[in-house]
């Protein structure tokens, strides 16, 4: 559940981040391995800061490991942190954008996704498997308000 920016997030709070790669006017979604928590859902590529560890770094190094993608923090744009309560903890969920040409070949890693894919936003709030708040977060994002609409 998304969190309003006044209300209070419970300690320990964990910090994670994710990554709108955009290419061609669509949006890449991973499928979460059925073995890990949430499994089978589909999500932004992402994952928890590590120790130490900034949140472009993160997103970085969350990318390389999930797809494949070798891309400078340059190549990152922050966007906005999101506080989360989720049954396990609440987080911040730093919010990236990544901007390409044309969809890249993905490597996915079999032990955290099955699949990928490419959709336009609105094509995604159609999908009934999203990852909690992934709904809120492309409408938010792309000013998506209804399927069909004619705003991206």
């Amino acid at each position: 559940m998304i969190l309003s920016d006044s209300d209070l997030l419970k300690p320990p709070v964990k910090q994670a981040v994710g990554c709108f790669v955009e290419a061609s006017g669509r949006v890449l979604l991973l499928q979460r391995h059925p073995n890990k928590l949430y499994g089978r859902l589909w999500c932004l590529p992402g994952g928890m800061i590590e120790e130490g560890e900034s949140t472009e770094l993160a997103m970085q190094r969350e990318l390389l490991e999930e797809t494949g993608l070798r891309k400078s923090v340059l190549d990152l744009q922050f966007l906005r942190a999101y506080n989360i309560r989720y049954p396990d903890a609440d987080y911040v969920w730093n919010q990236f954008l990544l901007k390409l040409d044309i969809p890249p070949n993905i490597a996915l890693s079999n032990q955290e996704h099955t699949d990928y894919c490419w959709k336009k936003p609105h094509e995604i709030l159609k999908m009934n498997n999203l990852m909690e708040d992934l709904d809120y977060v492309i409408e938010r994002q792309y000013r998506v308000a209804e399927p069909g609409s004619n705003t991206y």
